[in-house]
């Protein structure tokens, strides 16, 4: 008997129409809280300030690119102000200006984790109320959420041409190795370079549309493309998962059919460490920890290929023995070798993908109450109609091109799924670190120039930040020893160089001021007590690290008063 390949159009057809709805669901869930993954700012969304901050801090959760990552200040006369990484979850800018306004804040960050770019804005007010105050990243830009854009949904179109070719060449290499250990099933000759070469094209496409996205954050350059595709595990993968089916497209071209049988194992082979790499380049890279998630989501792809691709490559397979067709004795006979090993394998993707379920989804209500959660549901619904149509084809019913169709739409559904920028259980997590209380504004941070000393029982330690000559915010911590709520009643005043400067209370225990400052103006300062007599004390002042005896001696004078008003003397001024 022999089989031949029929045009897999018709089968398609069929998946059209619920992959398209499904996308328009997708693209109707619109932008959802577009402060998915910013944990924090300084200064925060909406918040008014008495003077504008010598840097404008952004603190996400993953991972950032730090050669693609940006955020762009503009002040109130549309001046720009452009920054980037400072370490690997935070953004900065430093600021030049202290006109009064509105600042809108603009940031884009590519994550190293998966690779995915996202947009997102707030504003804050020097001296005027801006409307809206609330989490930081707030009054979102350019569409960030957690739901994908239509670029997104145009790059799953064609993850999914990737993806359907890839496990279709999978169910082909497994009729290959069926006939091959059986001599009584009809010769199986799909075209294995077929698939493989829709899936080296649709992959290409899809890596550089990627980088294209990613490397358009700073503008769009060779070089961020290239930043882009050789950073992090994600990056790496979109490399080499290109690479293999272009390896896998050579070596299923042999010239004669010997060849092509002898070279089916290391076709076999190279195809599965694709997968690999398709797993590794998506958000299975996100989970905790990511090997198991690469793990996972790679047993689930490898199980699938063998179960629903194959499915698929016997719908687009038509026997040559007469009426009979898959009724026939070679026909049964074909069906009962793959039978169970598309039982097991549906058995063990559907375990994984409980298990990428759980991962990504987290719970109940995020699976019914998110459009990724109601995709994902869908998807579900056209696994469970190909199952109940398997068990037809059992009892001698095979309906095997509408098995395929539903085969297919849960593969576009799937790539659709990799299409969003934060599944539900990610956010989650976000969520809850952003409501986290965060530390002290004035406490200080790696990188700091931090100088410490007291006046009387109260502490007062100076954090000038960036700590680097021009413009700087100077930040006072307080602990009196009563605690840290007892110093919102502290008066503070600071002066530089003689000259006082405004001040502003950034909570309990927090003083604000900003100042320019000169190169080498920060060799001393003098945390002081007005009024009363003088009792001598010592205090230490030094960036941290710097080295023992590299520091410069103050003053503190205290007088016994009930709430003593701290006068902080800071260096000079600049130029």
């Amino acid at each position: 008997m022999r089989t031949s390949l029929v045009s897999p159009r018709t089968v398609g057809v069929r998946s059209i129409a619920v992959l398209g709805a499904v996308m328009l669901l997708a693209l109707s869930a619109g932008p959802a809280e577009a402060h998915a993954t910013l944990v924090s700012s300084d200064p925060a969304a909406g918040q008014r300030l008495a003077t504008a901050p010598a840097l404008v801090v952004l603190r996400f959760t993953e991972p950032l690119n730090g050669r693609l990552s940006r955020v762009i200040v503009t002040d109130p006369s549309g001046q720009q102000f452009q920054g980037g990484a400072a370490g690997s979850e935070e953004l900065q800018v430093r600021l030049l200006t202290n006109a009064p306004g509105s600042y809108r804040v603009v940031w884009a960050t590519v994550s190293v984790v998966d690779g995915h770019t996202l947009h997102g804005g707030f504003a804050f007010g020097v001296g005027v109320p801006v409307g809206g105050a609330g989490p930081p990243g707030a009054h979102a830009e350019d569409g960030a959420g957690t739901g994908p854009r239509l670029a997104d949904v145009l790059i799953a179109a064609g993850r999914a041409a990737e993806d359907a070719a890839l496990l279709v060449a999978v169910g082909m290499l497994l009729l290959v190795g069926l006939a091959r250990l059986d001599r009584r099933l009809p010769a199986m000759r799909p075209r294995v370079h077929v698939a493989l070469a829709v899936a080296l094209t649709a992959g290409l496409a899809v890596s550089l549309a990627e980088a294209v996205a990613a490397s358009a954050v700073p503008g769009a350059s060779v070089w961020g493309m290239a930043a882009y595709l050789t950073s992090g595990l994600a990056g790496w993968a979109r490399l080499s998962r290109v690479a293999l089916e272009a390896v896998a497209l050579s070596l299923s071209l042999p010239l004669s059919a010997r060849g092509r049988l002898r070279a089916w194992p290391v076709v076999a082979l190279v195809v599965s460490l694709a997968v690999v790499a398709l797993a590794a380049s998506g958000h299975a890279a996100g989970a905790t920890p990511a090997w198991w998630g690469v793990t996972a989501d790679a047993v689930h792809l490898l199980a699938a290929g063998l179960w629903a691709g194959g499915i698929v490559v016997l719908a687009t397979v038509r026997l040559q023995q007469g009426p009979l067709g898959w009724t026939g004795p070679q026909g049964r006979a074909l069906l009962a070798r793959f039978s169970p090993v598309a039982l097991g394998a549906f058995v063990v993707s559907a375990g994984f993908g409980v298990v990428q379920a759980l991962q990504q989804v987290g719970t109940v209500g995020a699976l019914l109450g998110s459009s990724y959660g109601q995709v994902l549901g869908i998807k579900v619904l056209a696994v469970a109609g190909m199952v109940a149509l398997s068990i037809r084809a059992w009892r001698r019913r095979p309906v095997l091109r509408t098995v395929a169709a539903l085969g297919l739409t849960a593969v576009a559904l799937a790539a659709l799924l990799a299409a969003y920028p934060l599944p539900p259980a990610r956010l989650a997590r976000v969520e809850a670190q952003a409501r986290q209380p965060s530390p002290d504004l004035a406490l200080p941070r790696p990188g700091d120039l931090t100088m410490g000393g007291h006046v009387g029982p109260v502490l007062v330690g100076l954090t000038v930040r960036p700590g680097t000559p021009g413009r700087n915010d100077l930040l006072l911590y307080l602990l009196p020893a009563e605690g840290e709520l007892a110093a919102s009643t502290i008066r503070v005043a600071v002066a530089v160089d003689g000259h006082g400067v405004p001040v502003e209370q950034c909570g309990p225990a927090c003083r604000r001021s900003t100042a320019a400052l000169a190169p080498g103006a920060l060799g001393g300062w003098s945390p002081a007590a007005r009024g009363g007599g003088p009792a001598a004390s010592r205090a230490v002042a030094g960036r941290p690290g710097a080295g023992r005896g590299r520091s410069a001696g103050t003053r503190a004078r205290h007088v016994p008063a009930s709430r003593p008003a701290i006068r902080s003397v800071v260096a000079r001024r600049s130029g």
